[in-house]
């Protein structure tokens, strides 16, 4: 396994460590592998847009079984704590408040591949 730490902007990332990041909410410690994850989903996301992107010879319309790909990796690179607070922030967003007592507590299940299908076509639109 190569334990050299990958350089990013010039800046060293070791898989390992253990670093503070600040979040949604609160400050979260996140290893140098979720930060190497989290770049990952960043890159491929604009990926995802880029190629639907008319300019670079796209049709418009994203390919959302890509998309699902790139939430279950970003799933694993906010860890609990840090996709507990990305369903805070959705709630928050959507003015939702569980009705059962019992659901504001629970652990939210991944979201990846739940998507509506309503705009799913060849893909949603890439606006």
């Amino acid at each position: 396994m190569n334990t050299q730490p990958k350089f990013v902007m010039g800046i060293p990332i070791a898989p390992q460590v253990t670093y503070a990041v600040s979040s949604f909410a609160t400050p979260n410690p996140v290893t140098g592998a979720q930060i190497q994850k989290a770049l990952q989903v960043c890159r491929d996301l604009a990926l995802v847009y880029a190629t639907a992107d008319a300019s670079n010879g796209g049709n418009q319309h994203i390919k959302w079984e890509a998309l699902d790909s790139i939430v279950e990796m970003a799933e694993r690179a906010l860890g609990d704590d840090g996709y507990a607070d990305v369903i805070v922030q959705a709630r928050v967003e959507n003015e939702f408040e569980p009705t059962d007592a019992a659901a504001n507590d629970a652990q939210p299940e991944p979201l990846a591949g739940e998507r509506k299908k309503a705009d799913d076509t060849e893909g949603g639109a890439c606006d």
